[in-house]
């Protein structure tokens, strides 16, 4: 039978705060059929080759291989995900990190975007939330000089939130 496996380098953190052995990590995620990992491999431009745990990853899960030994490089990376025939599945760009601190190359949007930049999501989803044409009631209508506008967000990576206000006619951000 032919099975559906959509598995890609997600995310990546190659010079995580603090001490990189140990703390480097690369995310892989799994968009289709349950594939088992055993004989796959990630492969950095240094040459060295990285093997996966032998498990079977589900669809829609992710996957860490942590514990880089030798430690990934931080500069002029460049990450090869082969499969247990050698068959080049994915593949990154050229990755170069010296902040050392918790940003990670990352998928945006998950699976099928361009690698960014951006705050370390490990093992959830690189997607930005985004609650938008929201409504309010008659009710919950403010007027006046001085009006205190709070939110109160729950969830993960919120960074932003920003509100509109009608002013004179003119909606303002």
């Amino acid at each position: 039978p032919t099975i559906f496996a959509n598995v890609v380098i997600n995310e990546v953190e190659i010079n995580p705060a603090g001490g990189d052995p140990g703390n480097e990590w690369v995310e892989i995620f799994n968009s289709g059929s349950e594939v088992n990992l055993s004989g796959w491999y990630i492969h950095t431009a240094v040459g060295l080759n990285h093997s996966l745990d032998n498990i079977s990853l589900p669809g829609s899960s992710f996957y860490i291989k942590q514990g880089f030994s030798p430690i990934i490089a931080n500069s002029n990376q460049n990450l090869k995900l082969f499969d247990n025939t050698n068959t080049l599945i994915d593949q990154t760009g050229i990755f170069s990190d010296n902040a050392n601190n918790a940003s990670t190359y990352s998928r945006m949007p998950d699976v099928t975007g361009s690698f960014v930049f951006q705050t370390a999501t490990k093992n959830t989803s690189n997607q930005q939330t985004l609650i938008q044409n929201k409504t309010s009631s008659p009710l919950c209508i403010l007027n006046g000089n001085n009006v205190t506008l709070s939110a109160n967000v729950t969830g993960f990576c919120v960074e932003e939130v920003i509100f509109s206000v009608l002013i004179n006619g003119i909606w303002t951000n």
